[in-house]
């Protein structure tokens, strides 16, 4: 299931691999072996915008299942030496081509492709990502449309002013074109000592239930969806315990590498990655 030698192998960034990735934090294998916490404790879609605000999800890591088939994941990593500009950058970046993807969990990550065809832009809101990756054992193929913090809500203004930063998207398989639910990773910085900025990221994943939607065909093709998932139990295909591992495991992972990436492919970066010629997997 490692699927970082090849393409890596080929890419000027191979310095930056760190093949081994480190467990689940203690915080997210607590709550992995806890298993389900009481659904009440994990505030619906409709709070994120509060929770962004107050930085306040009263169980910061963890996951609940409710009657209605959604599955809540949350989960908190503490991210030393990272800047907050520096995830509005990479999610612009990494999107272009397998290696980079690989790079943020080089066991589990297979390949990322940008829906438009439009490759290294540098931006990724208004776009659609196409991913391969391993959740656990199995392999998923999914699709991520990033979208503006204030399409749930969320205040911009107050974002920027505090220097913090909202990556949302809507998420679902690449086939059939649906989605399945909803992404915020909120990150914000905790301390700046000599010039040296750290931050938190604080994601939150709202799936399945009342966030199933048809990509086409109207309000009947989705009624259509949601009935069709509670009849056959689909909700219970999402793994969150899995979900939460992963999560934990690639944000912490990419973290320890981000800030050498940043200053040689940022935006103040010597090197121009634009030029690179990768093999795709």
């Amino acid at each position: 299931m490692n699927a970082a030698a090849a393409p890596l192998s080929k890419t000027p960034y191979a310095a930056f691999l760190k093949a081994e990735v480190a467990p689940p934090s203690e915080a997210a294998q607590a709550a992995i072996a806890a298993g389900p916490y009481p659904p009440h404790l994990f505030p619906p879609l409709e709070r994120a915008p509060s929770l962004v605000a107050r930085r306040n999800a009263e169980v910061p890591t963890g996951f609940a299942l409710r009657p209605d088939g959604e599955v809540r994941v949350f989960d908190r990593t503490p991210m030393p030496g990272v800047s907050p500009e520096m995830w509005t950058w990479w999610f612009g970046w990494h999107g272009d081509a397998p290696g980079r993807y690989q790079l943020w969990h080089p066991k589990a990550h297979v390949a990322a492709v940008w829906v438009d065809g439009a490759g290294d832009t540098g931006a990724y809101l208004g776009r659609e990502s196409h991913i391969t990756e391993y959740l656990g054992g199995q392999k998923v193929r999914g699709s991520i449309r990033f979208v503006p913090p204030a399409e749930l809500g969320i205040d911009e203004a107050q974002l920027k002013a505090r220097g913090e930063i909202c990556i949302c998207g809507r998420i679902g398989p690449q086939f059939p074109k649906a989605d399945i639910g909803w992404l915020v990773h909120h990150v914000y910085p905790t301390s700046a000592e000599a010039g040296a900025q750290s931050s938190e990221m604080q994601s939150y994943f709202w799936l399945a239930g009342p966030h199933l939607a048809a990509r086409s065909g109207g309000a009947w093709r989705t009624s259509a969806l949601r009935a069709f998932a509670k009849l056959t139990g689909a909700a219970r295909q999402i793994d969150p315990a899995a979900l939460l591992a992963h999560c934990s495991e690639e944000m912490a992972h990419l973290a320890t590498i981000l800030p050498g990436l940043y200053a040689e492919y940022g935006p103040k970066g010597a090197a121009s990655p634009s030029t690179e010629k990768e093999i795709a997997q």
